[in-house]
């Protein structure tokens, strides 16, 4: 049976007359977090024979929680979020200025995170406590090619400048995020027995798509809490700040596609281990939605996205 993902009802029921409306999402159609080409399987839809297939019985990670109202709520739609991510159109423009000129501008100063350093490089990075594990609060930036030869010419900075990296976090491609030289797009890769440690240091792992489906579950609806306060806007769509709750501070790191860094403050997305699909936690602000989400392997494209690590 396969794993569909959920949905927020964001109809009005039919009223006694037919007459019905629709509640639809997003204005900017020419995001595409995993094709460069315009062919992309969207969120909205089932997913193709070649996506995860699971048993409702499927066990998800004991430390995670879903809450027990989610059980009878799933669909084959991604969830569209409620939060009210975007400000009236006649706001300041101060609004939409992605102020970030150290790390520190990213995190939640009310919170008490955690620290971690990764023992290859000596970066340290914050980290935070969430539905039962401690996830990286900031996206990960290793990228040292002499220790692992994979990751020469598969990371990269936005715009390939290297501040940005040290801001926002590095972008990788699926084989560097698994660090296994079978999973290149297009190619199903045997990745072994959860958890997969990937590019994260000794102790740490990719998320698991069960993983990454709980926090989806878990955050339920509530996008503004995981956004930082600052790194999102485009300097043309007013976008507010992140509340950024939970402390997890994701940022708009944006994506570096088929050769190019885009969407800088508009989305971010995240890996997520899988071995047959392309796997991917999705925040994209411009539209106003969170989700998991994965795509079939003919629809792969050369994506580089972000890597958060949980400790195992």
């Amino acid at each position: 049976m396969k794993r569909f993902f959920k949905s927020k009802i964001v109809g009005i029921a039919a009223l006694a007359f037919g007459l019905a409306f629709l509640v639809g999402c997003g204005d900017d159609d020419s995001f595409s977090p995993v094709s460069g080409k315009g062919d992309v399987e969207s969120s909205d839809s089932i997913k193709s024979s070649s996506s995860v297939e699971s048993s409702d019985s499927e066990e998800s990670s004991s430390s995670s929680v879903i809450p027990a109202s989610s059980e009878n709520s799933r669909s084959s739609s991604s969830r569209v979020s409620s939060s009210s991510s975007n400000n009236s159109p006649d706001e300041p423009a101060s609004a939409i200025e992605i102020n970030i000129t150290t790390k520190d501008d990213i995190f939640n100063p009310e919170i008490d995170y955690g620290e971690m350093t990764d023992p290859r490089d000596g970066k340290k990075y914050k980290t935070i406590e969430f539905n039962g594990q401690t996830w990286m609060a900031e996206n990960l930036n290793y990228a040292d090619s002499t220790k692992n030869i994979l990751i020469k010419g598969n990371t990269h900075c936005y715009d390939n400048d290297e501040q940005n990296c040290e801001l926002l976090g590095r972008f990788y491609n699926r084989t560097v995020a698994m660090n296994n030289d079978a999973c290149i797009p297009g190619a199903v890769c045997n990745l072994g027995d959860a958890p997969v440690q990937g590019i994260c240091p000794d102790g740490w792992h990719i998320p698991s798509w069960n993983e990454m489906y709980d926090f989806d579950w878990a955050v339920d609806d509530r996008l503004d809490y995981v956004r930082s306060a600052n790194g999102w806007g485009d300097g043309v769509k007013i976008i507010a700040p992140g509340l950024d709750t939970y402390g997890l501070s994701f940022v708009g790191m944006g994506e570096y596609v088929n050769g190019r860094s885009t969407s800088k403050g508009l989305y971010s997305a995240t890996w997520a281990v899988s071995e047959s699909v392309y796997s991917y936690l999705l925040i994209k602000v411009v539209e106003q939605r969170m989700y998991v989400d994965d795509i079939s392997l003919e629809k792969m494209t050369d994506n580089f996205f972000g890597v958060r690590c949980i400790k195992d």
